[in-house]
């Protein structure tokens, strides 16, 4: 997705005759900052597409329910994987280390984002790809997050790219979402 503006030159050469295209997005948007998902979205969509993605969300009705949500991320099979990465660099992985957090979304105004934080516990450099990274001790590094908007804020972040028609279905506790619309 990162090279979104070399490929929508080639998806435009699959279009023989032009017809309209199903876009999927499935486990993207909450891991995505929304402004560059945006901009993608955008790029790669063209009149008369129809674009079908899965979104995290935040209940209209009940916004504490992120910090239910957040056991889902804060539990020992998903710390576990997180720290995968840190322990193959060679860094410290006391559970202290970690910690789970809910905060503002950037660029969504009014949704809240999982995170997950890695604090330095002291002084270190990383040596990877022929690059160097100095982090001082206390230094926050963000390993994960997940977007939780909510439904009437997904709708307007669709909107804002031009996708209309909007078809939706939630789970039952309305924090998963699918969602059909087309570009206009």
């Amino acid at each position: 997705l990162a090279a979104w503006r070399k490929l929508a030159p080639l998806l435009e050469t699959l279009r023989r005759p032009p017809a309209p295209r199903l876009g999927l997005f499935f486990g993207l948007l909450p891991n995505l900052d929304p402004e560059f998902a945006q901009r993608a979205l955008r790029g790669l969509l063209r009149r008369g597409d129809a674009l079908l993605l899965s979104a995290n969300l935040l209940p209209e009705r009940d916004p504490r329910a992120v910090r239910r949500i957040l056991a889902q991320y804060d539990n020992p099979e998903t710390r576990d994987w997180l720290m995968i990465l840190v322990r193959d660099i060679g860094l410290p992985t006391e559970a202290r280390c970690l910690r789970f957090a809910i905060r503002p979304c950037p660029g969504w105004p009014g949704a809240r984002r999982i995170e997950a934080v890695y604090r330095f516990p002291c002084a270190v450099e990383i040596h990877a790809a022929g690059r160097c990274w100095r982090f001082r001790k206390g230094e926050r590094w963000l390993l994960f997050f997940s977007n939780r908007p909510t439904l009437r804020q997904l709708e307007k972040f669709l909107a804002g790219i031009g996708l209309h028609d909007f078809q939706r279905w939630t789970d039952i506790a309305g924090v998963e979402a699918v969602a059909a619309c087309f570009f206009t």
